[in-house]
């Protein structure tokens, strides 16, 4: 087996290691802190999130990774914005519906109104977008070392935000 593809490899994974051992160290903090109804609000949060992204990238994340490596290195950038025309399209369509619909998507959801709540789910549903273009971009180039960054510095956000 070629050593530079198991260095890459591993390259790539230590992000991954890396988040693995902030969950070991944080859930049992997340676990004494949280009750167990705000660990289901943001279950919740998180789930829906997770969902509204599906919806919003309708796939156009996984069309990037198919035709990368297919363009030009010069026509990839143009590649990258016509694959999140449609998702950015998507998202301000879901979040004017999220901000039309926010009293009952809030019942919904927590079982309270929160108008916070929403708002942040609508935030942070675009920087979930922009992460999962920039990742995969990051992934397609090679770049190791700035995607098991981009990796642990979202996961440590997931965790601040958790807590918060």
């Amino acid at each position: 087996m070629d050593k530079n593809f198991v260095s890459r490899f591993f390259s790539f994974s230590v992000g991954s290691y890396a988040n693995i051992l902030i969950g070991f160290i944080f859930i049992p903090i997340i676990t004494r802190v949280l009750t167990p109804e705000a660990f289901g609000k943001v279950s919740m949060f998180l789930l829906a999130l997770n969902v509204l992204l599906l919806f919003v990238t309708l796939g156009m994340d996984q069309g990037y990774v198919r035709f990368f490596n297919t363009e030009k290195t010069e026509n990839r950038g143009m590649l990258l914005f016509k694959c999140m025309q449609l998702p950015i399209i998507l998202y301000f369509i879901v979040s004017i519906g999220l901000y039309i619909f926010r009293n009952e998507v809030s019942l919904l959801l927590f079982e309270e109104v929160n108008l916070k709540i929403i708002n942040v789910l609508i935030v942070t549903l675009f920087f979930f977008l922009l992460n999962r273009f920039f990742t995969l971009s990051m992934q397609m180039e090679e770049r190791s070392l700035q995607y098991s960054l981009m990796q642990f510095a979202t996961k440590f956000f997931d965790l601040v935000f958790f807590l918060i």
